[in-house]
């Protein structure tokens, strides 16, 4: 869609979310239920830059239904891939 003339916007990448599942009682665990990998395949096909990952974890939803940023939780491992993430974003957008 934003690879349209006529749309005009900038991309800046592609992120792959819920690319992995990381139980909680497993947080050092990665489970590619949906595939891996697939958004930097993607990213790579249509030569766009791949900003990261987010994984697919409870407290991530749980947050997000109650109103409450993820980077409020006590779940480290998903807070790093927000953080990653927030980094790879302001690489591309700084002046």
């Amino acid at each position: 869609m934003f690879g349209q003339a006529q749309l005009n916007a900038p991309i800046l990448g592609l992120v792959e979310n819920m690319s992995y599942f990381t139980p909680a009682e497993l947080p050092d665990n990665k489970y590619y239920i949906f595939g891996k990998h697939g958004a930097q395949k993607l990213a790579s096909e249509y030569d766009l830059p791949f900003l990261g990952e987010i994984p697919l974890v409870q407290s991530i939803r749980e947050g997000g239904d109650m109103g409450v940023p993820m980077m409020m939780s006590d779940d480290e491992a998903s807070k790093k891939a927000f953080m990653d993430l927030a980094r790879e974003v302001e690489s591309r957008v700084k002046v």
